[in-house]
C-alpha cells in the first residue's frame, strides 16, 4: 500500500495488492489475552462500528452493519472481559469486530 502526503491530505493510491482476498478470523486465538488488552480490542472494535454510522459517505447497508457490531461488543465486551475462558463471548467479539 502506498500513501502519498500533500500537506495534511493522504491519498490512497490503490493497488489490487492492497487488499487481502481471504481473511481468517480464530476467537480462539484470543484466549490468552489480558483482561486489559481484551476491553482496549473492544472499545476499538466499538469505535470502529460507530464510525461506520458517522463516515460521510454512511447508507443504510453500511448502518445495518455498524449496529450489528455495536448489538454484539455492547452484549458480549464484559463476558470476554472477565472471563477470558468463555468462549461464546469470544466468538461473538470477533464476529463485533468484523462488523465495521
Amino acid at each position: 500500500m502506498f500513501v502519498a502526503s500533500a500537506g495534511k491530505d493522504k491519498y490512497f493510491l490503490g493497488s489490487p495488492y492492497a487488499f487481502p482476498e481471504i481473511g481468517i478470523i480464530d476467537p480462539g486465538l484470543t484466549i490468552s489475552m489480558p483482561p486489559r488488552i481484551t476491553a482496549s480490542t473492544g472499545i476499538d472494535a466499538l469505535s470502529h462500528a460507530v464510525e461506520s454510522l458517522m463516515h460521510k459517505w454512511a447508507n443504510p447497508w453500511f448502518d445495518s452493519i455498524g449496529l450489528g457490531g455495536i448489538e454484539l461488543v455492547a452484549k458480549y465486551l464484559r463476558r470476554a472481559t472477565f472471563n477470558g475462558k468463555d468462549l461464546e463471548a469470544r466468538y461473538y467479539m470477533s464476529m463485533g469486530a468484523l462488523c465495521r
